[in-house]
């Protein structure tokens, strides 16, 4: 049934079919390596936004424990183990630049690092 004519077409087809399988396998492969590096690039994005937040919160921590503890108002009459800085004249700003030095030292440290 088959001639020699349509042997040679049939071939024909088969190299035609089996170059176009080749060629969608070879679009498959780049296309993984295209969704690939856009994942790479997201999670570098996401480990770059990861880190700032971090930051933020590793900075806050220490300065919301001070804040947290000289915000309980402990009457320094009552004891004289409560804070006696309370009733100090500069009391407010010793504990605002005490937050500050706190705060630009993990700056610095972070920078140092080169985490920032």
């Amino acid at each position: 049934m088959i001639t020699p004519a349509s042997e040679v077409f049939l071939r024909d087809c088969a190299d035609h079919a089996r170059h176009l399988l080749e060629q969608a396998d070879s679009y498959r492969e780049m296309s993984r390596a295209m969704l690939d590096l856009l994942m790479s690039a997201v999670n570098q994005q996401m480990n770059d936004i990861m880190r700032v937040l971090t930051i933020i919160a590793t900075t806050f921590i220490p300065l919301s424990v001070i804040v947290g503890i000289y915000g309980m108002n402990f009457d320094t009459g009552a004891s004289p183990w409560n804070m006696p800085e309370l009733g100090w004249r500069y009391g407010y700003p010793a504990v605002l630049a005490l937050l500050a030095v706190v705060g630009g030292a993990m700056l610095i440290y972070f920078r140092r690092k080169r985490w920032l």
